[in-house]
């Protein structure tokens, strides 16, 4: 029987969550209605009720102008089917169809001989899917190992089915991993991939399926946590904004459910700006967005709203640091972000000092998806985990363990904590005005807001995208 002992605390519900978010905003409704009324009836005893009324309704012709303009600018060059293809881009191999215990049929996706001595199975992160993972699979083409990539239930092609509430944290997702590891690598010694989500649902599957924990010979683990994000994630803010934070991460799992219940149809109305934009500071680092925002923000619109609430309910509710030191059987590699503000970098620190044996690897200037940021370092990665696997596979016995990794240092001076409360700052101006000059038509406009963006953005990348 599993541990469960670290749940003793009572899981959030989709109904609540929605509930709660849905008052939340019911009252600021009624307070911002407050707030208006009292303004517009000051500002008629001040002036005459036909001046307001005339600015009132250049005010609202001019937002309507723009808003259509940015629209139909975003739906024109932003979306349609070059998304399409960028979003599907990756997407390789045999196609298989995985039922999971409670009758959800996953997308699953396999590459290499069926006899391969090393299988690596790639688990991707909330609101992506397999698609996430094009980097890694390319660069293990020439390998002769099998890879298998998947969509998670609510991702993807995969099918839609609300997890079960009495199944603490993602160990559901995790048997949905024990089972499509059932059905396209029955033999051979694995490794796992996961990024975030799928790492959570990594660390938690021998946990879940004890008899596949001999056959587990390593873990690549990037941008995750052993949890309980509940009180960790913070969104990269600083600690004066703390309850901030705290209210962002209590009320977005019920935004994400209501989300969800809404047709498909309607979140693809606002196009994909609000994709870029909002990807581009919680999800990205503003180094590598010029190559890395658009896949991404083409994998997550392109997946839509189907699970996300019930998920994030989930990933909320992890809570595996119990069981996170179990991992040390295997070779254990971690990789962070230094810049990632959805996993805090402390969280995976923790996971490498409890670990016994497990190898860090901070990235400098990288956010939360390193497989598409920094691909080299996540492949280097890797292929040495899968080269240790290989050669236990080869001798026929475990290859040695280093006993500890050395830990990466954390800035805790004052100088410190300074210098990264100007890089956010400068980061997030930068962030601004590249936003602003992707949008500018080419010319004297562009090449003004390109200027200062220089000096907002002193490493403004010179890249052009890769992407179509």
């Amino acid at each position: 029987m599993t541990n469960t002992a670290q749940y003793a605390r009572k899981r959030r519900t989709r109904r609540a969550s929605a509930l709660e978010f849905l008052t939340l905003v019911g009252v600021a409704g009624v307070v911002g209605l407050v707030v208006l009324v009292v303004g517009v009836t000051a500002l008629v005893d001040a002036t005459s009720v036909r001046t307001v009324v005339w600015w009132g309704f250049v005010a609202v012709l001019l937002a309507g102008a723009v808003f259509i303009m940015a629209w139909l600018g975003v739906l024109e060059y932003y979306d349609g089917r070059p998304w399409q293809e960028l979003a599907a881009e990756g997407r390789a191999g045999e196609a298989h169809s995985v039922r999971t215990r409670d009758g959800v049929i996953l997308h699953a996706e396999v590459e290499g001989p069926a006899d391969a001595q090393v299988v690596v199975v790639f688990v991707h992160g909330i609101q992506t899917t397999a698609a996430a993972w094009r980097n890694q699979r390319e660069a293990l083409v020439d390998s002769g190992i099998r890879r298998v990539s998947y969509d998670a239930r609510g991702h993807g092609r995969s099918g839609v089915k609300k997890l079960d509430q009495s199944i603490r944290g993602v160990r559901q997702l995790a048997a949905d991993l024990g089972a499509v590891i059932d059905e396209t690598a029955p033999t051979g010694r694995l490794v796992i991939v996961g990024h975030s989500m799928g790492g959570l649902t990594a660390s938690a599957l021998a946990t879940v399926r004890p008899d596949l924990a001999d056959r587990i010979g390593g873990y690549v683990l990037c941008s995750t946590s052993a949890g309980p994000l509940a009180k960790t994630m913070n969104f990269g803010l600083w600690k004066v904004l703390t309850p901030a934070a705290l209210v962002m991460r209590r009320e977005v799992a019920g935004l994400l459910v209501v989300m969800d219940a809404l047709p498909r149809f309607v979140p693809r109305l606002i196009g994909m700006l609000p994709y870029l934009v909002g990807l581009r500071f919680i999800a990205v680092h503003g180094r590598t967005a010029r190559k890395t925002l658009r896949p991404t923000a083409a994998i997550v619109y392109a997946n839509g709203f189907r699970q996300a609430g019930d998920m994030v309910i989930a990933i909320l509710d992890h809570d595996e640091c119990a069981e996170i030191a179990n991992l040390a059987q295997a070779h254990v590699a971690i990789i962070k972000g230094d810049n990632d503000r959805l996993v805090p970098p402390t969280d995976q620190q923790y996971l490498a000092d409890h670990i016994p044996g497990a190898e860090l690897t901070a990235i400098p200037k990288c956010g939360h998806m390193p497989g598409l940021e920094e691909p080299d370092v996540v492949n280097a990665e890797i292929r040495r985990i899968v080269e240790l696997v290989a050669a236990e596979a080869d001798a026929g016995e475990p290859a040695e363990v280093e006993d500890e990794a050395e830990p990466v240092a954390e800035p805790g001076s004052w100088s410190d904590l300074a210098s990264s409360g100007v890089d956010t700052v400068s980061n997030a101006l930068g962030g601004i005005v590249e936003t602003v000059e992707r949008f500018a038509p080419a010319g004297p406009i562009r090449e003004g807001v390109h200027s200062v963006h220089r000096k907002f953005r002193i490493e403004h990348s010179h890249e052009e995208s890769n992407s179509p």
